[in-house]
């Protein structure tokens, strides 16, 4: 799959006045300069909600393929824009198709106990026995020792709450409807699946860079966030979709092995 250059535009400041200049969004703030971000950059808009004319600008990143996220001043998501009846990529509508004609209901409960299990062997290697809420009890106890002063419950949620939003975008912007959509009607839940998979190792990895930096700015902590979701979150978003074919026949069909050889925990 082709890897995704674009990047997420936060726009925090409620005196920016936001336009649509052309093929870029414009961004114009008191004496401060202008501000052009071309829209092949952005696959997504974090804004807070404002009385400005900025309709056109954000239509323009969902026609682009990308999506807008609404939030408050608390940073609460308040609604999301994204494109309307995308059908998805070929290779998304062939899998829902598989999954459709599929009569194996142990194929999903397979694929969701490895994917499970290859999250929880990236922090806790081959032995950890448990479920996620004890994972992140184990994790919390974890930075409470090591970064006292991190307010772990607000930063659990925020995190938790930002890979939410991420995952969502990010089911639009690669074309995954079809298999959504068709793992929700067979009773499943691609994005409640998926979401723990991705939050044990982020969170893992958050204890341990907070532990490092010193976190005291939201700034900080979206700027480690957006990082991770352009690189080891996205990848491995991308594995456990790719398990999913795989499991779903294009093992049969001799296609490449996405197993992971360093670990017992097969993430297919």
């Amino acid at each position: 799959m082709k890897h995704d250059k674009r990047r997420t535009l936060y726009l925090m400041d409620p005196t920016a006045v936001i336009r649509l200049d052309h093929k870029s969004v414009n961004v114009r703030r008191k004496e401060m300069a202008d501000v052009r971000v071309p829209l092949h950059r952005i696959n997504r808009m974090v804004i807070e909600v404002r009385n400005q004319d900025f309709l056109a600008a954000c239509m323009s990143v969902v026609a682009n393929g990308g999506a807008v996220h609404l939030q408050n001043k608390a940073k609460g998501l308040c609604a999301v824009i994204r494109r309307s009846g995308h059908k998805g990529t070929s290779w998304a509508t062939d899998l829902a198709g598989r999954i459709t004609n599929s009569s194996d209901s142990w194929r999903y409960d397979e694929w969701l106990r490895n994917q499970r299990n290859h999250a929880w062997s990236l922090v806790f290697g081959h032995r950890y026995v448990g479920d996620f809420d004890a994972c992140v009890r184990k994790l919390l106890r974890y930075s409470k020792f090591y970064c006292p002063n991190l307010d772990t419950k607000n930063s659990l949620d925020w995190l938790n709450a930002e890979l939410h939003k991420w995952l969502e975008a990010r089911i639009d912007i690669e074309g995954f409807q079809p298999i959504e959509r068709i793992i929700w009607l067979r009773g499943g839940d691609l994005i409640g699946a998926l979401l723990p998979c991705l939050f044990i190792p982020l969170l893992w990895d958050y204890v341990r860079w907070a532990r490092i930096e010193r976190v005291d700015s939201f700034v900080s902590t979206t700027e480690y966030f957006e990082l991770k979701a352009g690189t080891s979150v996205h990848a491995q978003f991308l594995r456990h979709v790719e398990a999913l074919d795989y499991i779903y026949g294009a093992r049969s069909a001799g296609s490449v092995d996405y197993a992971l050889s360093d670990t017992r925990y097969r993430i297919l």
